[in-house]
């Protein structure tokens, strides 16, 4: 199993509870109030993995190396924190991306024309929340697809 950099996570979760859940903690459900309370209490990651009971509905691995959490927001359940690995030569590079989880189709396009205007603006919401919850990762250092973009770029334009 990959070594997760915890701290990191712990703290990229408080920071994404915060904005997805502005009326507080308790507007959060309560099961993954839980599942994430053990986390940032100090106990095991190994206890929130598939395939462990408790990972149902909130953790899943990704196709590339790494770990989806659902945690939601006030007004749609499905956002994700994600956690992917992009390193290379045994040099492990963590990034934190926020996963809207919101681009998939409707099977149904009767319902998708009726749908269309709300579906749009839950994307733009869920866009914007994206936007602030990695603005804020990015001042505490978390690591985003952003932050390294950022950083590539001005190690290219110093070595010009």
């Amino acid at each position: 199993m990959a070594s997760y950099p915890l701290e990191l996570l712990s703290l990229a979760a408080g920071v994404f509870l915060e904005k997805a859940y502005p009326n507080g903690f308790t507007c959060i459900p309560e099961w993954k109030r839980e599942r994430f309370g053990r986390l940032l209490s100090g106990h095991s990651l190994n206890d929130l993995l598939p395939p462990s009971a408790m990972s149902h509905g909130f953790c899943e691995w990704l196709a590339s190396e790494g770990i989806a959490f659902r945690l939601g927001c006030d007004h749609f359940p499905h956002l994700k924190l994600r956690l992917t690995n992009l390193g290379c030569d045994d040099q492990p590079l963590w990034v934190f991306i926020v996963d809207t989880h919101d681009r998939m189709l409707r099977l149904c396009s009767e319902t998708l024309l009726q749908d269309a205007d709300a579906w749009a603006v839950l994307q733009s919401e869920n866009r914007r929340l994206k936007e602030e919850i990695e603005h804020a990762w990015e001042s505490l250092g978390v690591p985003t697809q952003l932050s390294i973009l950022r950083r590539q770029l001005e190690s290219m334009s110093a070595s010009i």
